[in-house]
């Protein structure tokens, strides 16, 4: 991280173990970070020494997180400071309250550190380095509505395999997961006249905009998203190669058309066995387009299924920030029931 001046982050959590994890974690990406294990040493240590910015638990014995952050407010109305409250599922009351208190974000345990870092980043470091690039990386899972022809075929597959219970449960949680990626999309207020938009599986073709336009009348979540961003003035990029996406097609329409049990395992193995070549090529393939399109003090926003590794081989100078969002769930619908 390079900045002018090193940002102090204070770390309130009655886990010490799980203070000097997180700490060595921030020291690692640049900023100074403190701790402390109480409410009563988290105000001392706030009163003595200049914070940017404070990781407070909701949940600790004798003063709590949301006694703390009333004592840091006093007599304003809102927080003087960036604050991101850390709090488990039992707590969401205390965690709605806080909010109202205009606390800068929330995790939820056990959360991600990929997560934690890409929400200090966004606050503490607003402005690119001059010369940069950056992309924001969305990992997600696909709907039935992103699935064009084959989405009766893999809806019927599912429900075979799972229930149609399950069914709903899953695109319910589905929906739970778009929710909170817009969320935290939007709060990270991108300059969206310098932000260009990337999808996994749209082609390079000339006819980007009338697919994301259709998928969105289909009422996908994610062409929903896409369609309002570029509204706000952001540039919708073809982001992979057709070739290989029609590759990938003709495997799932095969496996999910097959009627016989052996001659659908034979189709399953040729899959599997090309798979992994083909995503490691997609995600080449991808990272070049980004490389190629992405100019010096643009955003780029990439919405990519999760078993992608995109970030892994994008170019250095590219600066990837994660939006991430837990999946307590099955997983990619195509990805079930192939599997």
């Amino acid at each position: 991280m390079n900045m002018s001046d090193k940002r102090t982050i204070l770390i309130v959590d009655d886990e010490p173990d799980l203070c000097r994890i997180l700490q060595k974690v921030l020291t690692h990406e640049g900023y100074e970070a403190l701790t402390a294990t109480s409410g009563e040493e988290a105000l001392r240590i706030f009163k003595t020494r200049p914070i940017h910015l404070i990781l407070l638990d909701l949940k600790m014995p004798g003063m709590d997180g949301l006694e703390v952050l009333k004592k840091i407010c006093g007599k304003g109305a809102k927080v003087p400071l960036p604050i991101v409250i850390i709090t488990a599922y039992g707590s969401l009351s205390s965690a709605r309250e806080a909010m109202r208190l205009g606390v800068a974000d929330y995790l939820t345990k056990p959360f991600d550190l990929k997560e934690l870092k890409s929400i200090v980043s966004s606050i503490l470091e607003t402005e690119l380095e001059e010369g940069k690039r950056r992309l924001i990386y969305i990992p997600i899972l696909h709907t039935k509505s992103d699935m064009g022809t084959l989405a009766d075929a893999m809806q019927d597959k599912y429900i075979q395999k799972f229930g149609e219970a399950e069914w709903h449960e899953h695109l319910e949680k589905i929906h739970t997961m778009w929710k909170e990626i817009r969320r935290k999309l939007l709060k990270l207020k991108l300059p969206y006249p310098r932000v260009k938009i990337y999808q996994d599986g749209l082609p390079m073709c000339g006819k980007e905009k009338e697919i994301i336009t259709e998928l969105a009348a289909k009422e996908s979540p994610n062409h929903k998203l896409i369609q309002w961003m570029m509204h706000q003035g952001g540039m919708l990029v073809g982001t992979e190669n057709p070739d290989l996406l029609i590759r990938e097609y003709n495997h799932l329409k095969q496996i999910m058309h097959c009627k016989k049990h052996k001659e659908r395992e034979k189709l399953m193995h040729e899959y599997e066995k090309d798979s992994q070549n083909l995503l490691k090529e997609r995600d080449k393939w991808m990272s070049d387009r980004i490389a190629a399109t992405l100019k010096s003090g643009e955003t780029g926003v990439l919405f990519v299924g999760l078993l992608h590794r995109v970030d892994e081989v994008l170019p250095t100078d590219i600066k990837v920030q994660y939006v991430i969002c837990r999946f307590p769930f099955r997983g990619s619908i195509e990805n079930e029931i192939a599997g």
